[in-house]
């Protein structure tokens, strides 16, 4: 089983020179990103083990948006693209050499407090 963490924030105030991006604010952008937490055998065996997980190292970023963080383009965005993906992932796993079939657990914990009350509703 592969253990991920993802999760996803916002920034502004970015500089856009000459760019012919179509969204009317390219100055803010989404990041979503996961690191990898651990990979574990059938019989619950640890294989392998990030040793730093919260090292910016370890982060790999999935998708850049063009958005602003606000509550409609996050729910939109985790909505359209992201849960539909992960719910997949979770439930289909994938294929190594077409004869390894690897599970994949994913932790939602990447998250501000803006982030986090934007999601859960508060």
């Amino acid at each position: 089983q592969f253990q991920i963490a993802d999760g996803l924030d916002g920034s502004g105030s970015h500089t856009v020179y000459n760019q012919t991006i179509t969204n009317t604010d390219t100055k803010s952008f989404i990041l979503f990103c996961f690191r990898p937490i651990q990979i574990t055998s059938c019989s619950g065996s640890i294989l392998w083990k990030n040793l730093n997980p919260n090292s910016p190292f370890t982060q790999r970023p999935i998708i850049l948006h063009a958005a602003k963080e606000n509550e409609e383009n996050i729910k939109q965005f985790m909505n359209d693209i992201i849960n539909p993906d992960t719910e997949q992932m979770q439930n289909e796993g994938f294929y190594i050499d077409n004869n390894l079939h690897v599970k994949v657990e994913v932790i939602r914990s990447m998250f501000d407090g803006k982030m986090a009350a934007i999601l859960s509703g508060a």
